[in-house]
């Protein structure tokens, strides 16, 4: 059993894999987050640009989003807030969200909070506001910053 990269603690097929392979469709704007998540571990840009807004389409690119999914390693992804609305009868939600990743041996913090839209009877990711975070650089007996308690070159160090 290979748990879901969302940080849920739910195994990948019980939880973002059906989103992502298109079995099923995310019932929240968190569910669609977690998944979006999930898909830049994978380097899944095809599923990331077709969960963007028709509006947000138009800023971004499958080549764009490929490029930085592969320049970075994404290791953990903390909610810090989220609506958690269903569907039914919603046409907008939000979920503040704190995705942690490598960029070489930099770690960084992307703190977001998003907002969702539905479109077509999905949830689509809109927009966000990104709230400045500082990055730091690793050294290779620094505790690795995904929670594994192990040293940065014993875990995710290169």
């Amino acid at each position: 059993m290979t748990l879901c990269p969302c940080c849920s603690e739910k195994p990948f097929e019980n939880c973002c894999g059906p989103i992502i392979e298109g079995k099923s469709k995310a019932h929240s704007p968190e569910q669609l987050m977690r998944s979006r998540f999930t898909a830049y571990t994978l380097c899944n840009s095809n599923y990331i640009f077709q969960t963007y807004s028709k509006q947000s389409q138009l800023d971004n690119t499958v080549d764009d989003i490929d490029a930085w999914a592969k320049q970075v390693e994404f290791i953990k992804l903390d909610i810090t807030n989220s609506d958690d609305i269903a569907l039914n009868n919603h046409a907008t939600g939000q979920v503040e969200f704190i995705a942690h990743y490598l960029y070489g041996n930099e770690y960084h913090q992307l703190h977001e909070l998003s907002d969702f839209i539905v479109e077509n009877n999905e949830w689509k990711y809109h927009s966000g506001t990104i709230f400045e975070r500082p990055s730091k650089i690793l050294g290779r007996n620094d505790i690795c910053p995904c929670g594994s308690e192990k040293k940065f070159k014993k875990c995710h160090g290169k």
